[in-house]
């Protein structure tokens, strides 16, 4: 296991993100509990939740006032999600709510990391930037980034955070995976796939990028095992870019050793920027074998063949 420093901030983190978009939804509160335990014991020390993942904070809030743990973990949050008739909430109202409501429910007085959920192009970047920066100027957030941003929008919004000498996002939150998404498919959801050009920009400004979906629920390991695939995962990721990526893992598993769950971590790990994987799990037993295989060594060739895939 790893720790790295999120570039542009003080904040020492480790390098697989536990998310938490299960605790206390599909998970219940005690398995929830455990597993944010079970990490932090294991040595790691990075959170992911949202407003919007139901009773998400409200666990951690509860397990952070249990443990006393506040001032060891690395809490990342999100806000300013659209509502349920996906009418944009980007209004310095909607933001300092959400940002009020996560302080309540997570028991804490400031935000480590705290992201804008999506973007809402209507409103100028200045406007949003500079709302930010009252909330780092408050003390209520550390650091800011963006989350399912287009490329533009986000060299827009470093460029004007640069001339008013503000922060500016220190993260971007996205989609970074070997197994890429069928086109269009994300987009009424307004979730962005980084791709090449995106990748690009990161190696260029060392911005850290926070990859989640990063293992694509499973898709690339249940094919290599021959397990049954969901029909929404098809619909998702059935496609020839896959097939061809296939070849190329089965290829590396064969003549190396490797796993499906190792590519698929070190396709995100494997950058020469700093990129984390947010995972979230089932169960402890696979939180363990994520996080052995993350700390995995690879040959330099190996990893060039990962990460030329796009």
């Amino acid at each position: 296991m790893k720790h790295v420093n999120l570039n542009s901030t003080d904040l020492v983190v480790s390098d697989v993100c536990l998310g938490t978009g299960k605790f206390g939804n599909s998970l219940d509160v005690t398995s929830s509990k455990h597993q944010l335990s079970h990490f932090f014991y294991s040595g790691y020390n990075f959170i992911d939740t949202a407003r919007v993942y139901g009773n998400s904070e409200r666990v951690i809030g509860e397990w952070l006032k249990e443990t006393n743990l506040r001032s060891s973990i690395v809490i990342a949050s999100k806000g300013a999600h659209p509502d349920v008739e996906w009418n944009s909430r980007m209004t310095r109202e909607d933001i300092l709510y959400d940002i009020e409501t996560s302080l309540t429910t997570l028991g804490t007085d400031y935000i480590d990391l705290y992201f804008l959920h999506r973007d809402d192009r209507n409103v100028p970047v200045r406007e949003i930037i500079d709302m930010l920066e009252d909330l780092c100027n408050s003390g209520k957030v550390r650091y800011y980034g963006c989350s399912n941003w287009t490329l533009d929008r986000i060299i827009e919004a470093q460029q004007y955070a640069k001339k008013s000498g503000s922060k500016g996002f220190v993260c971007n939150q996205v989609m970074l995976s070997l197994t890429k998404a069928n086109k269009n498919v994300f987009d009424k959801m307004d979730m962005i796939q980084a791709d090449k050009d995106m990748v690009e920009y990161h190696e260029n400004t060392n911005l850290t990028l926070m990859s989640y979906m990063t293992l694509a629920g499973g898709y690339f390991i249940k094919l290599m095992e021959k397990s049954e695939i969901h029909e929404n995962y098809k619909i998702m990721y059935d496609n020839e870019e896959n097939r061809k990526t296939l070849i190329v893992m089965k290829d590396l598993c064969k003549k190396y050793g490797y796993s499906p769950l190792e590519l698929l971590l070190q396709y995100v790990l494997a950058r020469p920027f700093c990129s984390i994987p947010v995972i979230s799990f089932s169960s402890i037993g696979q939180m363990d074998e994520v996080l052995r295989f993350s700390e995995s060594s690879f040959q330099k060739e190996h990893i060039d063949m990962l990460v030329k895939i796009f």
